[in-house]
Formats: C-alpha cells, structure tokens, sequence
C-alpha cells in the first residue's frame, strides 16, 4: 500500500477510536450540564487531535500529514462552541509545542477547521442535525486539506500536491463523514432510547390500563395498571394469555368480539362497559380500542385504553338519585322557588312558585327574562302598591334587588301577601323563595289592632272614654317640662261634682254611671284644641290640663262648661241646687315661674277647688283667691 494511504489510515483508526469512545463515556455526563457535557466532548477531541499528530506521517520534502481536523470539526459541530474552541486550544498548543516551520501552516488549518465547524453550527441551530449538514462538513474539511497544501513552500506544495492532495482530500472527507454520520446516529440512538423510556415511563405510570394485543388476542405488551385491573402479579404476566385465562368464558366471549368487530371494521371504538370483577366488586370502564395494522393492511392486532369510571358512575347514580329526591322535596315544599342566572334569564322554578302569581303564571317559565316577568305584573296589576311611580325605575330597583340578599314582603291584588327571600350565588346567580304569608299578615293587623286597643285601653277610663290617672300624670310631666323649655303658660282644671254621693244613693250606681258619662262628655267639649288634655282624676273628679292657656282663658273654658252642666238639667234630688252642678279650682304657671312640678299645681288646683265648695258650690275658684266668680243659679 502507498505510505500515503497507510498514514492517513492509521489517522482514521485514531478518529474511530475517539469517536467510539465519545459514545461509550457521553452517558456519563448526561446528568450534568451542557456546558460540562460540551467541555468533556472538546477535551477528548482534542487529545482524539493529538494523538492523530501523533500518528502524522511525513513526506519527503518533511510534510506532516493527518486527521486532527476531523475531530476539531466535528467537536464544533455536535459540542458548539464550547466544544469546538476546547479541542482546537489543545490542538494547536500541541502544534505549537512541537514546532517546526509548518506551525503556524498548522494551527492555521486548525482555526479554519473550526471556523467552519461553528458558523455550520451556527446556521443549523434550532433544529435537529441532518445528514445533509455532516455532508457538507465533510466537503467543507476535504476542500480545505486542499487548500491548506498551497500555503506550502512552492519545494514542497508540488510535491504535496502529486503525493497527498487527493488522497489527503479523499480521506478527510471519508473521515469527517463517517465520524459525523457516527455521532450523527449516535446520538439519534440515545434520543430514542431516552424517549422510549419516557414513553415506558409514562406508560407504566399511567393510571389507566393500556395494553396490546395480537391478532389472536394475546397479549403482546401491558402495563400495571393492566396487571391489577386484571388481578394478574405483574405485567410480565400477562403476555402470552388472553382474557380467557382471567375472566368467565361468557366474559372473555364478549370481549374478544368485541376486539374482531373494531379489526373487522378498521376504525378506533369507544365504548363504556361493565366489567365483572374478580372481587365480586363490579367495575364500570370506558375503553377505546384501536386497530394495528401491518404493511400490507391487514388486522395485525388492537390497543385497548381502559379507564376506571367507576366512581364517576357510582357519583352520576348518587346525583341522579339527588336530584330525584330535590324534584320531589320541590314538588311537596309549599313555598316557591325559582332561579336566575347572572343575565337575569329564569333557570328553573317549581309549581308552587308560579302558583302565588296566577295573573302571571305564563310568563314565569324558564326562558323568560326577569324585567319581562316584572314588567307583565305590573300591567296586569297583581301588585297592589309600587315602590315608585316610573314602571323601568321600579323594575330597576326590583331586578337589582334580585342579586341582593334580602327579604322583604309584597302585597298582591285580592288581598294577598307574600314574602320574597333572595340570595346571590358565588357565579352571580340568584335564587328566590316565595311564600305566602297572606294569615301571617292577617294575623298581624289583627294583632296589631289589638295591640292599639289594649294599649288605649290602658291610658283611657273605662266609664268616660277621658283619659286615666295614670296617663295624665304622664301627660302633667310632659307638658310642664316643655312649658318651662318655652317660658308659656299652663293652667290646670280640677273639676268635682257636687254632692255625687248623694246622687248615688238616691238614684243608684248605674245613673251615677250615665251622670259621670254625661259630665265627662261636657267637660271634653269644651276643650277646643287638640292640645289640651282630659283626664278622670278620681271617682267623681275629673282634671283638664291647658297648655299655653293663662288665667283669663282658663276661667273663660271653666265658666263655658258650668254653664253647659246646668244647660244640661240633670235632676239632682240630694243636691240643694235640684240639678247636677260641678265646683272647679284653677291653678296657673306663669312665664316667668322657673319652678314648675306636677303636685305643686295640683296642690293649687285642689286649694282652689276646696274654696269654691266652701263658698257654696256650683262655682269656680282660683289659686289663693286671684279671682272668685260665681255661676248664676237657677230659680
């Protein structure tokens, strides 16, 4: 063999180890990061590049011919740049170590190795390494083993060009290509391999059953998930056998037709079927089965995917069950309920709901918006009162009152109430609860009325229908404590009949009664204004109080109501007058009088009072004698 061709075969056993060694220690470093990976593949590609000078052979005129570019180039092209600039480091110092007048020649090829090498590296990043790309490596690095021989001297470039061009450019080409392709599929290999135990990975950590099986219905692959669905030890298990070694022969029956008609009819199935356990518990699964076919077109197996749904089965039955119960728990409530969703659009109501509104009873369906429900009540009149007079203003404040949490009653035509509770939902839905409160309501106006009449009752006499004693000593306070805020006058009336034990006991009880009836009626008469106030003090004595009245206005309201006692001529037989007569006794608060209590003025009026009796009755007295006027008498 020529010595060129020896050398330079000697130079590809050197890039072949390397290259092969690069795929058997790169596993190694696939734990750690890229750039450590792209540093350990530039560090041995550079010593690949030493040993390969190592291994140069000379020519005559003293030549040194080898492959380090091969390995500089393709560090660059598969490690970047950090690769391809480690390898080239270590192979040009060692060129430079060894000297020479082809050194810097030398380290010139180097440079321009992995020049082409990165800006390769360059144009294809971002995808995936093709053939094509170490193909034009290869060409790239032959065409500079040539080009590199005209920077010889002119001695030694003829000679370089007669003895190693073409075999130099042959085996740089050789080499580069075998060495990428090399790399190239190595590492699609371990692309695969990783891949394929992901694919493993997720397969066997998939929940979900999956397996293959043969035409015959074998199976040929499975993962766990299969292996305990089908209560088999492991997945290794299950290869070889078929459904009949697992389940009833009527099971394994069923779904081996089942596997045929989806080969039969060659397209993916979907079905959702009951799997009798072998625990006794049965299984629901959804399974999708899809036909394999081989490279003529024939059924050549299926992938079965079963899933577990069981207990969304179990969930779907147990709502189903719930929402029975719900129907018939709305069907018996005797309150109405309806739902809106968020645009205001009815969702749902039970009978009872539009039975409280039988005017509107067709237009509260599903379907119907809440501001056409509202607008139709208010035509047809069903609600007695609006809260405003505008009909969209109301309908507003009715629609936006729906998304609120509130309650709050409604009176209907006929005399009807309900009550409306509402509640909004967390996805801005509401729901309604009508119920008819028409007794409630009722019953409370009947309270209510009652309430009133107790509580008039318990501030009014009996007898007279006058206020009692206990409500004019709270009407005393109350209007001497603002006369003294207003500086006014008050004036008190302390009224008694005249010798009523007398009448009594001539004419008995019940005309002692009509007597105090028909004088309190008198004494109410006379007091014009709705301030003043008439009360029953005692038995026979009755007490008015006057506000903002002085002294003239009380004796003239005094002297008025003598007048029309005696105008009256109620027949007294044990009195001296002959008829029914009253003494009053006046008492006063002026302005100017920052002093004022109840008993105080009482007091008065009672002084007064006993003087009009000491002086013959049938008349009226002021406090301390301030005036005397006295009635006329009849006959």
């Amino acid at each position: 063999m020529h010595p060129v061709w020896s050398g330079l075969l000697a130079n590809l056993a050197v890039v072949t180890i390397f290259v092969s060694s690069w795929a058997y220690l790169q596993a190694m470093f696939d734990r750690w990061s890229p750039w450590v990976r792209a540093l350990a593949l530039g560090t041995l590609f550079g010593i690949g590049a030493v040993v390969a000078m190592l291994s140069a052979f000379m020519l005559d005129e003293g030549v040194f011919i080898d492959l380090r570019t091969t390995l500089i180039s393709s560090a660059g092209l598969f490690g970047g740049p950090v690769a391809g600039l480690t390898a080239a480091l270590i192979a040009a110092g060692y060129r430079l170590y060894m000297g020479g007048a082809g050194a810097w020649g030398g380290c010139l090829g180097i440079a321009v190795a992995v020049g082409l090498s990165l800006a390769l590296y360059a144009a294809v990043r971002g995808r995936k390494l093709r053939r094509r790309d170490v193909l034009v490596l290869a060409l790239l690095i032959a065409a500079m083993g040539i080009i590199i021989v005209f920077v010889l001297p002119s001695q030694q470039r003829d000679a370089a060009l007669a003895q190693t061009a073409v075999p130099s450019a042959v085996l740089h080409f050789i080499s580069s290509l075998l060495a990428g392709l090399a790399l190239l599929y190595d590492e699609r290999r371990r692309i695969a391999v990783r891949e394929n135990q992901t694919y493993r990975t997720i397969i066997e950590s998939l929940p979900d059953s999956l397996n293959v099986k043969d035409r015959d219905g074998r199976f040929i692959a499975a993962n766990p998930a299969t292996a305990a669905l089908m209560h088999a030890k492991s997945a290794a298990e299950l290869i070889g056998k078929t459904d009949a070694d697992f389940y009833a022969p009527p099971v394994a029956s069923r779904f081996r037709q089942d596997e045929l008609d989806v080969m039969a009819r060659g397209v993916m199935t979907s079905i959702e079927q009951k799997l009798p356990n072998l625990d006794s518990n049965p299984k629901w699964l959804s399974t999708l089965k899809v036909p394999l076919f081989d490279e003529s077109g024939a059924a050549a197996g299926i992938i079965t995917l079963n899933r577990d749904v069981t207990e969304r089965r179990n969930l779907e039955r147990a709502l189903e069950q719930s929402q029975q119960q719900l129907s018939y728990a709305l069907a018996q409530m005797a309150d109405g309920v309806a739902m809106f969703d968020r645009n205001g659009i009815m969702v749902f109501c039970n009978d009872q709901y539009r039975d409280n509104f039988p005017l509107t009873r067709d237009v509260r369906v599903p379907g119907n918006h809440v501001r056409d429900i509202l607008r139709t009540s208010a035509q047809r009149g069903e609600q007695t009162v609006l809260e405003v007079d505008d009909l969209e203003e109301w309908v507003n404040l009715t629609e936006a009152a729906l998304y609120t949490p509130t309650e709050h009653d409604v009176p209907l035509v006929g005399g009807r109430w309900v009550q409306f509770r509402t509640s909004a939902s967390p996805d801005g839905a509401s729901m309604v609860v009508v119920s008819d409160i028409t007794k409630i309501k009722t019953a409370e106006t009947n309270l209510r009325a009652l309430t009133n009449l107790l509580q008039q009752q318990a501030v009014t006499d009996g007898l007279t229908g006058l206020l009692n004693r206990r409500a004019f000593d709270e009407a005393l306070e109350s209007e001497l404590a603002r006369s003294a805020r207003d500086k006014s006058w008050i004036s008190l009336l302390l009224m008694d009949i005249d010798r009523f034990k007398a009448f009594n006991d001539h004419y008995g009880h019940q005309e002692g009664d009509a007597c105090l009836r028909a004088v309190s009626a008198e004494f109410k008469r006379v007091l014009k204004r709705s301030s003043d106030v008439a009360a029953r003090y005692g038995g026979e004595e009755f007490v008015a109080i006057l506000p903002d009245t002085d002294e003239d206005g009380a004796f003239a309201i005094a002297d008025e109501f003598l007048k029309g006692l005696r105008a009256l001529g109620m027949a007294h037989a044990g009195s001296e007058k002959g008829i029914v007569t009253a003494s009053i006794g006046i008492a006063c608060y002026r302005p100017d009088e920052d002093w004022r209590g109840a008993v105080e003025l009482v007091g008065r009026a009672d002084q007064a009072l006993y003087g009009a009796k000491l002086a013959g009755r049938d008349r009226l007295t002021g406090w301390r004698g301030a005036r005397d006027k006295t009635a006329l008498s009849f006959g």
